[in-house]
C-alpha cells in the first residue's frame, strides 16, 4: 500500500476496479451450477450461461451456509448438487443478489436493488472539500472500499508538525460494512492517518428515504465543517503531559478497545520508541501503527478500526495525577 498521498489518477484506477460490476436479475427463472475447479465453474440462469470464478462460487456456497473449509475439501458435484437445491427449491434466490463482471459471477450478497458506485459517492465527497491536496489509505473491492479525501486546511500542531483535515468515506458494494463518513486527519511528516471519533456519519439502507449521493454530500458538509474543532481537540493533547507514565496511559486507554494482543504491544513499542511525552504523541503511535503495520497491510478494515480508535483519544485528555490512567 502506497502510505504517502495518493493523486486522482492513482484513486481512480483503484476505484474503477469494480465501477463494471452489475447484478444479474435472477427473478423468476432457475439457477443451475455445473463444473468444477478443474474445468470452470458455471452457472446458468434460463438461457443465459455464466462462467463462476473461485470466489464467486465460495461466496455462492457461503450465502447457503455451506462454510469454505467445506466445501474446499468437498467434491464439486456434491456442492452443486447442495447449490442447486438451496438457490431452487430451497429459495435462496430470492434472498440473494448475483453480481457479474461481463459473464462472470465474481460475487454473492443480500438481495439488492441496485448497487452503489464509490466512483459517484467519491466524487461527491471531493466536491465538498475546497482544495483537495490528495487522497490517502484507499483500497477498493466488493467487500470493502474506504479512500480519503485530504483538503489543503492544515494547521501546526506543535512546531515543524503539520496536520492537514479531510474527509474520509467507508462503503461496501457487498453491503459487508454500513456507507460512513468522518472527519479525517492526516498527519505530513509520517504519513499517519486518523478518523475523528466525534463526527462519524453512518447511513442507513433500511430507513433513509432520501438517496444517497445526497445524504453523503450533507453529510461530507457536516464532517469538513468539523475540522476547526477536531484540530482544536488535537492541539489540546499537545498539553496534556504523560511523560514517565506513558505506559500507564495507554493501558488504560486500550483497555476496552477490542484490540488483539499483538496490535498492543506493537503500540506500547511505538509508543517507548518515539519517547512520548503528551497525549498527543500517543495519538501519533496508534495512528502510525494503524496506517503502516504490518499487521494491517491486507486489512483495511481493521485499519480504519484501529484508525478510529486513534480519533478516540482525543475524548480522553483528563488525567489522574496519582495512577495516570485516564478519567472515565
Amino acid at each position: 500500500m502506497k502510505k504517502e498521498l495518493l493523486t486522482e489518477s492513482e484513486v481512480n484506477e483503484i476505484i474503477s476496479s469494480t465501477e463494471d460490476v452489475a447484478l444479474i436479475n435472477t427473478a423468476d427463472q432457475r439457477l443451475v451450477f455445473e463444473g468444477d475447479y478443474t474445468e470452470g465453474h458455471k452457472m446458468r440462469l434460463g438461457p443465459e450461461e455464466f462462467e463462476v470464478d473461485r470466489t464467486g462460487y465460495v461466496m455462492a456456497a457461503r450465502a447457503a451456509g455451506i462454510p469454505q473449509t467445506y466445501a474446499d475439501k468437498c467434491p464439486d458435484s456434491l456442492i452443486n448438487q447442495n447449490l442447486n437445491y438451496w438457490y431452487g427449491e430451497g429459495g435462496l434466490s430470492a434472498e440473494k443478489s448475483f453480481l457479474r463482471k461481463g459473464n462472470k459471477v465474481v460475487g454473492v450478497g443480500n438481495k439488492m436493488e441496485k448497487l452503489v458506485s464509490n466512483r459517484k459517492l467519491l466524487d461527491v465527497v471531493s466536491s465538498v472539500v475546497d482544495n483537495v491536496k490528495g487522497y490517502h489509505y484507499c483500497s477498493n473491492d466488493l467487500w470493502y472500499t474506504t479512500a480519503s479525501v485530504v483538503s489543503d486546511k492544515s494547521f501546526e500542531a506543535i512546531s515543524d508538525d503539520i496536520l492537514f483535515g479531510g474527509i474520509q468515506l467507508q462503503s461496501s458494494i457487498l453491503q459487508k460494512k454500513p456507507i460512513e463518513v468522518s472527519a479525517y486527519i492526516y498527519r505530513q511528516v509520517c504519513s499517519n492517518g486518523a478518523c475523528s471519533s466525534h463526527e462519524l456519519f453512518k447511513w442507513s439502507r433500511k430507513n433513509s428515504s432520501v438517496a444517497i449521493e445526497d445524504w453523503i454530500h450533507t453529510a461530507a458538509v457536516q464532517a469538513y465543517k468539523s475540522l476547526d474543532a477536531e484540530f482544536n481537540r488535537i492541539k489540546l493533547m499537545t498539553n496534556v503531559g504523560i511523560k514517565g507514565h506513558a505506559s500507564e496511559y495507554i493501558s488504560s486507554l486500550l483497555r476496552n478497545a477490542g484490540l488483539s494482543k499483538g496490535t498492543e504491544e506493537e503500540i506500547l513499542q511505538e509508543v517507548v520508541n518515539s519517547g512520548a511525552t503528551s497525549v498527543y504523541d500517543v495519538y501519533n503511535a496508534i495512528s502510525k501503527v494503524a496506517t503502516h503495520s504490518k499487521i494491517f497491510e491486507n486489512n483495511f478494515i481493521s485499519g480504519r478500526s484501529l484508525q478510529m480508535v486513534a480519533g478516540r483519544v482525543s475524548r480522553h485528555c483528563e488525567v489522574c495525577p496519582t495512577c495516570h490512567h485516564i478519567v472515565r
